[in-house]
């Protein structure tokens, strides 16, 4: 009899459809996706976490598909990965990795678990660095909401990277991402007084220019983006309202690679990307000459 009861609460554990089933040892646990409850964080839809504030016409925006497609791709193991790069903070990150990835939401705030375990992989860099892995962690850091730390600047380059690394229609989407963080803001900045909101974030539409002209450096959407770039970088207040200022030279240092192996080849077949690139590359006559030593006193 007691037998019976121990093998049929085996049986229940095993065929469990809630993946916070509550197993004692998550990370060892067989299921794919077991995890400790995540509740208390709020789920919502990529596309709810920012609104929209202008257009940018031409360019298809969505929130979701480029998340949707990778995080069909993510497995167990990734988020172990993930959750580990913080090894104090794993037990918690991993939970709500999890609640992410089975149920295909976003956090509505990024809170530090887990959004430190997504900015340490965001960071991986090198011949073995896991593309997937880190396009996924940097999706979900261009949707979400995070702290003072997570400027774009900091993730857009990686995104691009990564997503022109996996290739197939994973470019495609990226640009659907950065074009609608491009013409977005934050729920609680919209309404505040003296916003204009008069333009797209820069920093969106760089990745946005360097995916698509990866893809179609022929693309005629590619000059009129390329120019108000230009113009952005050279002329410091033409930056649009609402967007803080960068310096030129964190953009470039940011960048620089994506800029070199795909922009730079292409300079010679346009006037407005050749802008472009002599805006965000250091010219070698702005740079300063050493200074010499001031003679010794006699």
């Amino acid at each position: 009899m007691s037998r019976r009861r121990t093998r049929s609460a085996g049986e229940r554990v095993q065929n469990h459809p809630d993946p916070s089933h509550g197993c004692a040892d998550p990370v060892s646990c067989s299921r794919p996706f077991c995890a400790p409850s995540s509740a208390g964080v709020r789920l919502v839809a990529a596309g709810s976490t920012r609104v929209v504030v202008h257009e940018l016409p031409g360019w298809p925006i969505s929130a979701s598909a480029l998340f949707e497609r990778l995080n069909a791709m993510i497995s167990r193991e990734h988020l172990v990965d993930i959750a580990g790069t913080d090894p104090f903070g794993a037990h918690r990150h991993f939970p709500l990795l999890v609640g992410i990835r089975v149920s295909g939401r976003v956090p509505q705030h990024l809170d530090f678990d887990p959004g430190e375990a997504l900015r340490l992989s965001r960071h991986g860099s090198g011949p073995d660095v896991d593309h997937l892995v880190r396009a996924w962690c940097c999706a979900l850091l261009v949707i979400t909401a995070g702290d003072h730390t997570d400027d774009l600047n900091d993730t857009a380059p990686q995104l691009v990277e990564s997503c022109l690394a996996l290739g197939g229609d994973v470019p495609r989407l990226a640009e659907r991402l950065l074009a609608w963080r491009a013409v977005t803001e934050e729920p609680g900045t919209v309404g505040r007084p003296g916003r204009d909101h008069g333009g797209a974030d820069p920093v969106a539409l760089l990745g946005l220019v360097l995916l698509r002209a990866a893809d179609d450096p022929a693309d005629p959407r590619l000059g009129d983006l390329a120019r108000t770039l230009a113009d952005t970088f050279t002329v410091p207040a033409r930056l649009p309202s609402g967007h803080p200022p960068r310096p030129v030279q964190q953009v470039r240092r940011r960048w620089r690679h994506l800029i070199d192996t795909v922009l730079a080849p292409l300079a010679p077949t346009g006037s407005d990307l050749d802008r472009l690139i002599t805006a965000l590359r250091p010219a070698d006559r702005g740079r300063r000459a050493p200074r010499q030593k001031a003679p010794a006193p006699r």
